[in-house]
């Protein structure tokens, strides 16, 4: 649910698509959506291609198995993480808010 201010409760949704397949070959499936409405667009690079997310924005990279990085941008602040890919289960990265004043660009992932 969303609420902005001075308006009346607002309900939104985010279809996500279900292409979640691995390809084929030693490559791994990683669905990354972007979640923050504190950002106006996050650069995502991953496997040498890099992706522009705006709000509720949703992007696919197939990438080798292993533990890749994945670097989150927003202006000045850059954030790399390390997530496990699998030749069995695709993985999402959820962009999640901001938890404080100072930009962090937190991640959460999922398998399922």
């Amino acid at each position: 649910q969303e609420n902005m201010v001075g308006q009346p409760d607002i309900f939104s949704y985010l279809s996500l698509p279900d292409t979640m397949t691995n390809p084929s070959g030693n490559f791994g499936r990683v669905r990354v959506i972007n979640l923050s409405p504190d950002h106006s667009s996050i650069t995502v690079t991953m496997g040498g291609t890099t992706i522009i997310l705006t709000k509720k924005q949703v992007a696919f990279f197939d990438v080798p198995l292993s533990n890749p990085k994945i670097t989150v941008k927003d202006g000045s602040v850059t954030k790399n993480y390390t997530i496990p890919v699998s030749s069995i289960t695709p993985i999402s990265v959820y962009l999640l808010p901001e938890q404080s004043v100072t930009p962090a660009l937190p991640i959460a992932t999922s398998n399922d």
